[in-house]
Order: structure tokens, then sequence, then C-alpha cells
């Protein structure tokens, strides 16, 4: 069903609710112990999770296989951990904020160039997933630099 209404399963859409809820759950119950004591420990299990999903899903390939339950409680405990962490508070994060939000929206428009503008190249599946890779990486990397640096002023 994705892949027809949106013409990929990729579509970040559906987990938005999800980390929505997890941030208002955090915020309502971040004092409870498994959000206080051994963070890191959290972190590691979810982490680990997350990456013997990600094996799975290399093993098994498919039509876009990337939708990773384990996504969901890495981010909970990843959120968490950088909450409360000292080393934030260090410096000013906000540059970072700004090119999160342009990766997101741009980075969709960088892959489908960077797939059309190898069409004509003779390159390997593999090899063609690598340029793309690395075409998209820095191409989004350099638009949001210049249109921060353009703008001159704070996204949001």
């Amino acid at each position: 069903m994705p892949c027809s209404a949106f013409f990929t399963s990729r579509n970040g859409l559906f987990y938005t609710p999800i980390f929505i809820y997890l941030g208002y759950f955090l915020a309502d119950y971040g004092q409870i112990a498994l959000f206080q004591k051994k963070r890191w420990l959290s972190l590691l299990l979810a982490s680990l999770f997350l990456a013997g999903e990600g094996v799975l899903v290399y093993i098994r390939q498919g039509l876009d296989k990337n939708f990773f339950f384990a996504l969901i409680p890495f981010t909970l405990f990843l959120f968490n951990w950088l909450l409360k962490t000292r080393w934030k508070r260090e410096k000013n994060w906000r540059h970072l904020k700004n090119l999160s939000i342009f990766y997101f929206f741009l980075h969709p428009i960088f892959i489908e160039l960077s797939f059309f503008l190898l069409k004509s190249q003779q390159l390997t599946k593999w090899e063609n997933g690598r340029w793309a890779f690395l075409l998209t990486i820095i191409l989004t990397h350099l638009t949001s630099e210049l249109v921060i640096g353009w703008r001159g002023k704070k996204i949001i």
C-alpha cells in the first residue's frame, strides 16, 4: 500500500506520530528509574537491537525494507541520553538544528538528481548507489550551508 500511494515505502511520516508521542512520554515520565539510572546501558542495548535488526534486513533484502522497529526505542534512549549529558551545554547547537531542517527537506531532491545524473554512466548497481550516496551528502550539505549563509539568519 505505501508504495502505490507514495511511490516508495520510505516515508518517515509514518513514524512521526510515534516520535511525537515518545517526546511527550519522556517529558511526562523522564524521572522514572528507566530514564535516570544507567542511561548508557539502555542506549547500548537499544543500539545493539537496532544493529541486529539492520543485519537481518541486510541479509533478507527486499523492496525498501527500511522501517526499523528498533529505531523507536533507540531514538527514545538516545534522546534521553542527549538531554541529560553535560557536554551539549558547552556549545550553541543552533547551526546543526538549522542544517538538519534543510537536510530533511533537500536530501530527496539530491537523491533523485544523483540517480538522474548517473543514469548515463556504465556503473554497477553497487557503484551507482555509492556515487548517489556521496553526491547526495555533498550536494545536500553544500546547498544547506549556502542557503543558511545567504539568509544570514536563523530558520526557527
